[in-house]
């Protein structure tokens, strides 16, 4: 699939839809491979820097910069806007449908998240949402009726954040969404955060920082349990299962690193890197070359890689087989 740039910023709705980055500041929805719509989310200055679906599949999340916003998409009610605009515009059936942020938070489709000022990145746990009944919290927010809780985890430039979403409903004005800091740690002055990603079990973040190390956290408390670094330039981390972190480095080459038991422990002290096992999946740089991110499907069988060629891959997970490009 050839897309515009940033491309690389990819993440799946459903079995059949994922939502890139087409050009700046435009979004690209693609529905079984054919581009249906896209969706303006800025000013020229504005592009996407980070994409994230809540562990329910009822959101997607999408951070921009320029100014700064966080936005939540209701899924369902995007695809279900673009089936009806699709069937009712006859005049145009080969041109892909156009869309603004603004048109989906007007009519209650998406909502700008709140209590957060700056972010690079922003990932949910993969653990399901809490939902409680009806709190004054939720309804000083908007009158309305609290959906779910999600644990999400964000990423400034030296710092990263546990976080609590919390959703309400509201019959007029749509969802809402709001965010309170669970803790944060601060890197050293020298380092800085790139990446982030959670396992499947929710108890462990890997963090990518500028100079290519992993770091690899516990989930709750953010406590360091390992750092490590890779022999090439590293750029993306992704979660394959809950004990095996995929890695996209620059050489073209996607390497697995299996994690130790003890990794999911809290530690007196860090665990040494070498109990950490790198195995190399992929080394055709005709085939892979460049990787720049990688993204891990929902049912965790497929991946999709983005290189700086603005080409976006999907990988069979079980043996990491280019399928389609």
């Amino acid at each position: 699939m050839k897309a515009g740039y940033n491309s690389v910023r990819v993440v799946f709705l459903d079995e059949n839809s994922l939502l890139y980055a087409f050009e700046h500041p435009t979004l690209g929805l693609l529905i079984q491979q054919q581009l249906v719509c896209t969706i303006v989310v800025g000013d020229h200055g504005s592009s996407c820097t980070s994409f994230a679906r809540t562990p329910d599949n009822q959101f997607v999340s999408f951070l921009c910069n320029s100014p700064f916003a966080w936005y939540l998409v209701s899924i369902s009610a995007l695809l279900s806007l673009v089936q009806q605009r699709s069937a009712s515009d006859s005049q145009r059936p080969s041109t892909p449908l156009k869309i603004t942020i603004s048109e989906l938070v007007s009519t209650g489709i998406a909502a700008a998240v709140a209590g957060v000022s700056a972010a690079l990145t922003v990932t949910f746990s993969p653990k399901l949402p809490k939902c409680s009944s009806f709190t004054e919290d939720s309804k000083e927010l908007v009158g309305g009726k609290q959906l779910a809780v999600f644990e999400a985890y964000s990423l400034e430039s030296r710092i990263v954040s546990r976080l609590r979403v919390v959703c309400t409903q509201d019959v007029a004005a749509g969802f809402r969404a709001k965010v309170e800091t669970v803790c944060s740690v601060a890197t050293d002055a020298d380092t800085r955060f790139l990446r982030i990603s959670v396992n499947s079990s929710g108890s462990l973040v890997a963090i990518r920082t500028f100079d290519g190390t992993v770091r690899l956290l516990g989930a709750d408390k953010l406590d360091l349990r390992c750092s490590f670094e890779h022999e090439g330039i590293l750029e993306d981390v992704a979660f394959l299962t809950s004990n095996q972190l995929l890695c996209g480095i620059q050489d073209g080459t996607l390497v697995r690193y299996d994690l130790p038991d003890q990794m999911f422990l809290e530690q007196d002290s860090q665990i040494s890197s070498s109990a950490v096992t790198p195995v190399t999946l992929t080394t055709d740089d005709a085939e892979c070359e460049y990787h720049v991110a990688v993204a891990v499907s929902p049912d965790g069988q497929w991946v999709l890689s983005g290189n700086a060629s603005m080409v976006v891959r999907l990988w069979r997970a079980s043996d990491l087989r280019a399928l389609q490009t």
